[in-house]
């Protein structure tokens, strides 16, 4: 895979992964669900970056 073929924001791959999330989680779980979809997006633009340079 090339990573500089790709480009992501971290904050809003999180947020879709919230709003494709199920209507039935709670507000709770949905902040889980941005959070670790924020962290993972974060460090796959930071090896993207790596690569960059």
């Amino acid at each position: 895979m090339e990573l500089k073929d790709y480009r992501i924001n971290p904050m809003d791959f999180a947020i879709a992964c919230v709003q494709s999330s199920s209507d039935k989680i709670t507000v709770e779980e949905k902040l889980r669900v941005y959070k670790k979809a924020y962290e993972e997006a974060t460090k796959f633009a930071d090896q993207i970056q790596k690569e960059l340079n």
